[in-house]
C-alpha cells in the first residue's frame, strides 16, 4: 500500500514537473480557448443571422454570380459571425475584440490564399547571404562586451509609448488586394519612412507594384509571395519609382521599368539594409528607435483576420505568413482593466484602413522561445537609404 502511495506521489510529482518545465504561457492559452476550456458561446438566432448578412451585403456592396454561391457565402459568413460573437464575449480575458469586415464570407483557407504572401527562403540561403554580407565589409567588426552588456541592461528598460505614425514620416495605410504582395508593401513602407527620416521630409508614396513585377530575379514571385530582404537587395541595384509613376494594380504584370518605358525622377534606392537581432524585443524597440522596421507574423488565425482592437497577446501561431510595418511600440491594457499590462509593438498592416484599428494591430512583445507572439520578433529588418 505504501509503494503504490509512494509511486502515485512519484508520477504526479514528475506530471506537475514536466508541466512547470515545458509550460509556455502563449501555447496554453491558445490551446484551452480553441479547445473550448475557456470561454462562453454567443446566442443568435436565425433572424440575426440573416439580419447581419444582409446588413455586410449593403456595407460592402457584395453580390455573388447564383443563388447556390449566395447561399455557400452565407453559411460562411454565419460561421465566421458565430466566432467573431463568441470571441467578443470573452474578450476581457483575450484581450482584443474582432469585427465583421470585408473579408466576411471568406473560409479560412481562401483568405490566406488571397491575402497572406510572405515566402523567406530556406535557412541555409539566409544564412550564406548574411554570410557573403559580412565578407563584403571591410570594417566588419564582432560586437564587444561593452556593448552586448550594454544590450543586456535595455532588455530589462520597460517599454514607454512611442510611434512614427503622425510624425508624418509614416504613409497612409494602403490596401493590397487580393493579392499576396504584403512584402512589398512592408518594405515599401520600410524605406518610404527610412527616404523620410534621413532627408527630414514627409513619406513619399513609393510603388509596390514595381516590386511585384520586377524583384523577381532576386527570389521574390509577385503576387504568389516574396521576402523584404529580397526586395530591399532589389531596392539596392535599381531606383524605386513612385506610387504616381508606376501605379499598383494587384496583380502580376511584367516589369514596365525599361529607359524606353519609364524613368523614376526621385531616384530613390537603399545603400544597405540590417538583419535586426532575432527573437529579442529589446532589440526591435532600439531598431525601431531609429525608424520603423519590416517585420513577418503569422497571420493565419481567423482571429486576425477579423482584428478590431486591443492588444493581440494569444491565438496566433508562429510560423510567418505574411509581411507588415512595425512602426512603434508601447505599454498598457489595450482597453481591458481586467488584464495586467504589458509591452507591445504597434504594427501597420496592407488590408485598408477599414481592417483592424484603422489599418493596424497591436501585437505583445514579448521574447519567448517561438520568436515572440505571432512570431513577430523571428525577422525583423530595415533599410539603410542614400
Amino acid at each position: 500500500m505504501k509503494n503504490s502511495v509512494f509511486v502515485s506521489l512519484l508520477i504526479s510529482a514528475l506530471v506537475v514537473g514536466f508541466i512547470v518545465v515545458t509550460y509556455d504561457e502563449d501555447s496554453f492559452m491558445t490551446t484551452m480557448y480553441t479547445s473550448g476550456f475557456i470561454g462562453d458561446s454567443a446566442d443568435i438566432t436565425e433572424a440575426e443571422f440573416q439580419q447581419a448578412f444582409s446588413d455586410f451585403l449593403a456595407k460592402y456592396r457584395k453580390s455573388y454570380v447564383n443563388s447556390y454561391e449566395f447561399e455557400n457565402r452565407y453559411l460562411i459568413f454565419r460561421d465566421n459571425y458565430q466566432l467573431i460573437s463568441d470571441h467578443n464575449l470573452n474578450s476581457e480575458h483575450i484581450g482584443f475584440t474582432l469585427d465583421i469586415n470585408e473579408f466576411a464570407d471568406l473560409r479560412k483557407d481562401e483568405f490566406q490564399d488571397r491575402y497572406l504572401g510572405y515566402k523567406a527562403p530556406p535557412l541555409s540561403h539566409r544564412i550564406n547571404k548574411k554570410l557573403e554580407k559580412m565578407n563584403s565589409m571591410d570594417d566588419f567588426q564582432l560586437p564587444s562586451l561593452e556593448s552586448l552588456l550594454e544590450s543586456k541592461k535595455t532588455e530589462e528598460e520597460p517599454f514607454e509609448d512611442f510611434t512614427w505614425v503622425g510624425t508624418g514620416k509614416v504613409q497612409k495605410v494602403k490596401n493590397q488586394g487580393s493579392c499576396g504582395s504584403c512584402w512589398a508593401f512592408s518594405a515599401i513602407g520600410a524605406v518610404e519612412s527610412a527616404y523620410a527620416i534621413a532627408h527630414d521630409t514627409d513619406a513619399l508614396n513609393l510603388s509596390e507594384q514595381q516590386l511585384v513585377d520586377c524583384a523577381r530575379p532576386q527570389g521574390n514571385q509577385g503576387c504568389q509571395g516574396g521576402w523584404m530582404d529580397s526586395a530591399f537587395e532589389y531596392a539596392e541595384e535599381s531606383y524605386l519609382c513612385t506610387e504616381e509613376e508606376y501605379p499598383y494594380k494587384g496583380k502580376n504584370n511584367d516589369c514596365q521599368l525599361t529607359e524606353a518605358d519609364l524613368t523614376c525622377e526621385d531616384k530613390v534606392h537603399v545603400a544597405d539594409f540590417v538583419d535586426v537581432t532575432p527573437n529579442s524585443k529589446a532589440a526591435l524597440r532600439d531598431a525601431l528607435d531609429k525608424g520603423p522596421v519590416s517585420v513577418a507574423i503569422d497571420a493565419s488565425s481567423p482571429f486576425f483576420q477579423f482584428y478590431k482592437r486591443g492588444i493581440v497577446r494569444y491565438l496566433c501561431g508562429t510560423t510567418l505568413n505574411h509581411g507588415v510595418l512595425a512602426v512603434g511600440y508601447g505599454h498598457g491594457d489595450g482597453l481591458f482593466k481586467f488584464l495586467d499590462d504589458v509591452d507591445y509593438f504597434v504594427i501597420k498592416n496592407s488590408w485598408g484602413s477599414s481592417w483592424g484599428d484603422h489599418g493596424y494591430v497591436k501585437i505583445r512583445a514579448k521574447d519567448n522561445k517561438h520568436g515572440g507572439t505571432c512570431g513577430v520578433l523571428q525577422q525583423p529588418s530595415y533599410p539603410v537609404v542614400a
